[in-house]
Order: C-alpha cells, then structure tokens, then sequence
C-alpha cells in the first residue's frame, strides 16, 4: 500500500495559510499514488506556547475539520492529522483519521506532558481506526513515552499513525542578555535526554514497534521551535537559576526538532525519512498483514520520568479556556 508522511515547518502562522500549504502537500503525497496521508501535530496552526492557543481551537464542524474532509473526498484517500479540538468546555489534541466517503475516527492525545497542559486536556482512552485499509492505531507525539498505550495496541493493530512536534534533544533557554544555558541541564522530567527518533535506542519507540510489529507512518512538524513559557519564573525558582527568574517574561526557549517523519516496516525497517527543516512529502510502499500481529517475546522497557512542569502549568488551562470560550 502506497503510504505517505508529511513534514511542516513548526513556526505558527495562520491557519487559513497553513490548509494551503497543507493543500499542495497532500496533492503532491496524492499524485505519488499514497492511499494513506499523514499530516503532523497540530498541522493547521503550528506550534508554539502562547496564550492565542485558546482561540485557535476549533469545533468538528470548523474550517480545518471541513478542509480535511474535503481533501480527503477529493483525493479518495485516508488522512490523518492533529488540531486543538474544542468540545463543549474542553480543548482536546486531536488527532482525526478521515475516509473517503466521510468516515471518521478520533483520538485525543492522552499523554499531554511539559507546558502543553496549559492548553488542551487529556483523553481517556486509545483510538482503533477500523478501516477499509486495515486496522490502524492511532497516536500523537508524547503518547509514545507510554508504554502502557503500546501495550493497548499490541495484537490489536496492523500498522501505527503517528503525528509529532518532537521534542528531547537540544534545547537553550536563551536569556535577554544572550546567554544560554541547556534546558535539559536543569529540568530533568519526562523526556529522556536523547531524542526520541533514535532507531539504535532499546528504549523508545523503535524498540515499541518492533515489538508488536507493525509498519509506522510518522509525520512530524520540523525547523527551530522558538517559544517563551509560561510559568518559566517558578521553574527558576526551583532550579539553580533563580537568581534568573525575574528575565522569565523575557526568555526564550530555542529547540531544533529532531527529524520525525519517517515510513518504517518490521523487516525492512527505515523505508523513508524527512529532513530536520521545511515542508516536506516523504512516499513509501507498506505491506499490512492479513491480520494484527502479535507481540514478539516480552514488551522492552520505556523510559518514564516524573512531569512536574505539567503540574506546574496546569491550572492555566481552565482560566485560558474560561476567558476564551465562557461567554459563548
């Protein structure tokens, strides 16, 4: 089966030119002959912390939801990706399977780590697209630190959808008077040093999938993240830099995505790969099995650390929702 990947610079822009970026992308993953196309995280908006974060969610029935349906019908392919999903009172990281004839599957991100809990909630369970593809399960970024999730889907999937804004690697806070000092150095948390895209690494998700095994098709935001963050000073305070907490408010962080886009299978491994920069389509052929594999021998460890800066942040969320959404 003809798959597709599609990488998208991360800075945020709006989102009625982000579709049109995303429009030529998906035509040129169409025109390879791709009957499944993966757009990244957050595909529609880009990504940064910042308090518009709020106002940039949309309902099911909203532009970006509508734009996905329609290239989707237009193509008659499968298309995945990732938006801020508002329902109700709740903002929700949402990552939608459409098919051709308007068929739809939803998996809000659970594992919602670092300073995204200021901006979306969590969902409560896994997503199995039962399609006329195959059974496809469904993930977005720091779900895959989770090796309970992988586990769920395990025996229950023929291949994996992932959708990333990569984080782990090199990191600097970059301080008003120019001086940098290594995030990582500081804030030890649920990342593990090394990027997660490591295919040498026995404990990412490399070692997750050839476990199960499954193909992967991955697609993942790429350039430089450049973000300020929210509740930076308390984090100074508890660490070594507190004598740097009051240029928080002035602080940027800077962080190279890893390069994350990438078509793998069980015995062929890396079919292909993205760059660490730019939009970008990446095509690969992948062979589904007749049915879910089952796992093979025991499942590898993962690395879990403790998310402080998540507790942190997380009464944000519900005061940024109520100011941006309450009187509505």
């Amino acid at each position: 089966m003809p798959v597709a990947a599609i990488q998208m610079d991360v800075t945020q822009a709006p989102v009625g030119e982000r579709l049109g970026r995303a429009t030529e992308l998906v035509a040129e993953a169409a025109a390879g002959g791709a009957q499944l196309v993966v757009l990244p995280e957050l595909f529609n908006t880009g990504y940064e912390f910042h308090p518009r974060n709020y106002a940039l969610a949309e309902p099911m029935g909203g532009q970006t939801v509508t734009w996905m349906r329609a290239q989707a019908a237009r193509h008659n392919i499968h298309l995945a990706g990732s938006l801020a999903l508002l329902e109700q009172s709740d903002i929700y990281n949402t990552a939608l399977l459409l098919a051709p004839d308007g068929r739809f599957w939803r998996h809000d991100k659970i594992h919602i780590v670092l300073w995204e809990r200021a901006y979306f909630r969590e969902g409560d369970r896994i997503t199995i697209a039962d399609t006329d593809l195959g059974k496809l399960g469904l993930m977005v970024c720091s779900d895959t630190l989770r090796p309970d999730l992988w586990a769920q889907y395990a025996g229950r999937v023929q291949g994996m959808l992932l959708m990333f804004s990569p984080g782990g690697g090199d990191a600097d806070l970059v301080f008003p008077d120019g001086w940098r000092r290594n995030y990582w150095e500081f804030e030890k948390t649920v990342f593990p040093p090394d990027p997660a895209f490591d295919p040498d690494d026995d404990d990412g998700l490399f070692a997750q999938i050839a476990w199960m095994p499954v193909p992967m098709v991955s697609a993942s935001q790429a350039g430089l993240l450049r973000t300020r963050l929210p509740k930076l000073a308390a984090l100074l305070q508890m660490s070594n830099l507190a004598d740097r907490a009051s240029q928080a408010s002035e602080t940027w962080l800077e962080m190279p995505l890893p390069m994350a886009t990438v078509i793998t299978e069980p015995e062929q491994g890396w079919l292909a790969q993205g760059t660490t920069g730019g939009d970008g389509v990446i095509l690969a052929e992948i062979a589904l099995a007749d049915e879910p594999p089952q796992p093979k021998g025991p499942q590898p460890k993962m690395y879990v650390g403790e998310d402080h800066v998540a507790k942190l942040v997380r009464p944000l969320y519900r005061a940024g929702v109520r100011r941006q959404w309450g009187r509505r």
